[in-house]
């Protein structure tokens, strides 16, 4: 029996049905707060899983490494930002334990998720671990929908931001993943003729409609702000082809239409856009310890006499602090999501801060601008990569890939998200990804040598 055969058979036994479940279980829970045990329980069970068919495990792996040549180049950069990590937390970081435990959290548990996101995918069916995960972020934001209408029902007006669990930044999370999913399968589809998420064409629309309307009902800024980046990505890669221009214009002209419409019921419905630019320019130029203290009594004032719009002030207070940080260490304090809070206790001994809400200043502060560097060069080399597969093979697996990655990175600029549950699930969503596209190109390679 060849290699080709034993994956086919490893994958179609009885097993194969059960991993898209237990995905859908697992991701249904993953940002739910309160539910470590319940989590790491899943994650338990699939490991075990995994392990107990070693073999087909084993296999599943070699056929992915074998299979992806395509991102040799992020291969060998995800290797060296480890490497990296490890060696600044050993050599570099003044704590060297303390980096060495965040590592382990926030970033060898991530790369077990990816490993095994894309196990799963090679060990299911047709694409049906993939679909799992989109089934489950769409029931998350189906609840959000089904939540603000009740409100709407029982207070008389819609309560923009109020969400059934957690803060609004964690549905705004899974929906930026939803969404980036969504807008990817649309433009395979009418581009090359492939649905790569293979859900109905009518499903897969409302569904990117529905999630785009949430996106309203969140009022998360940073949330808005990817999604109307993201689409305006989809409008000009369907510019971008003359096909697309003649026969979707139409299609076209709504996605400006949504990007411009989210824009502007963001304006609208948040508050927080008032006064922003002028927040923003206080927080970089304002010496007041406001930024850290949140005393009162500190409060800068404006020069238009309009009240301070506090999160916009933060914000840009806290990465003109992590710049500065930055600065005086180049190299790095530390792996962690926590090293802004303990660059700012370092200078000013006030305990009890953490991100700088930049998960780019994060990286840059906790490994230094090197860490960054690779890190970027990750997400470019990744992005890249998946968009020159998607033009010239047609593979829409590549296409959300790219669309994943760049939507993610994008978001971690404006927000602390590169640590904690967001970041693991977003590596278990790539390594769904690529395991799916290794398994499509395996089959397709099947297919074409005469297997049956």
């Amino acid at each position: 029996m060849t290699e080709r055969q034993l994956m086919n058979t490893d994958c179609l036994d009885s097993d194969s049905r059960i991993w898209p479940v237990w995905l859908f279980l697992l991701v249904a829970i993953y940002p739910v707060p309160h539910t470590i045990a319940l989590r790491n329980l899943l994650l338990l069970i699939g490991f075990l899983g995994l392990a107990w068919h070693w073999r087909a495990t084993s296999h599943a792996l070699s056929t992915l490494w074998r299979q992806l040549t395509w991102l040799g180049a992020s291969a060998w950069l995800f290797v060296a930002l480890t490497v990296w990590i490890v060696i600044h937390a050993l050599l570099i970081a003044p704590l060297p334990a303390m980096a060495l435990d965040r590592a382990r959290t926030d970033w060898l548990m991530p790369l077990l998720l990816l490993a095994i996101g894309a196990t799963v995918a090679i060990r299911s069916r047709n694409g049906d671990a993939l679909r799992g995960l989109v089934i489950a972020l769409a029931c998350h934001i189906v609840l959000v929908v089904i939540f603000q209408c009740w409100q709407w029902l029982t207070l008389g007006h819609w309560s923009f931001g109020i969400v059934p669990f957690a803060e609004r930044d964690y549905q705004s999370s899974l929906n930026g993943f939803l969404i980036a999913l969504l807008l990817a399968d649309r433009l395979s589809f009418l581009i090359v003729g492939r649905a790569p998420l293979n859900l109905s064409p009518r499903a897969t629309w409302i569904l990117l409609i529905t999630a785009l309307g949430a996106d309203v009902l969140l009022s998360a800024r940073n949330g808005t702000l990817v999604s109307i980046v993201l689409l305006i990505v989809a409008v000009a890669i369907l510019l971008a082809d003359s096909r697309c221009r003649k026969r979707w214009g139409l299609r076209i002209a709504l996605a400006v239409g949504f990007a411009a419409l989210l824009g502007g019921m963001s304006v609208r419905n948040d508050a927080r856009w008032n006064g922003f630019s002028e927040s923003i320019v206080i927080g970089i130029e304002s010496n007041s310890p406001f930024w850290m203290t949140g005393d009162p009594s500190q409060l800068p004032s404006t020069p238009s006499g309009n009240p301070l719009e506090q999160s916009a002030y933060a914000r840009a207070a806290w990465a003109r602090q992590a710049v500065e940080a930055i600065v005086r260490a180049p190299l790095g304090i530390g792996y962690g999501h926590d090293a802004f809070g303990r660059a700012v206790a370092e200078k000013y001994g006030h305990t009890g801060m953490g991100s700088s809400h930049s998960g780019w200043l994060d990286i840059a502060l906790g490994i230094g601008i090197p860490g960054l560097a690779l890190l970027l060069a990750l997400g470019v080399a990744t992005v890249v990569a998946g968009w020159r597969r998607f033009r010239y093979f047609g593979d829409g697996y590549s296409l959300l890939l790219a669309l994943t990655v760049s939507g993610y990175f994008f978001r971690c600029l404006l927000d602390g998200h590169f640590s904690g549950w967001r970041l693991a699930l977003f590596a278990m969503a790539v390594g769904l990804l690529i395991g799916t596209a290794a398994k499509e190109q395996g089959d397709a390679g099947y297919r074409t040598n005469g297997g049956g």
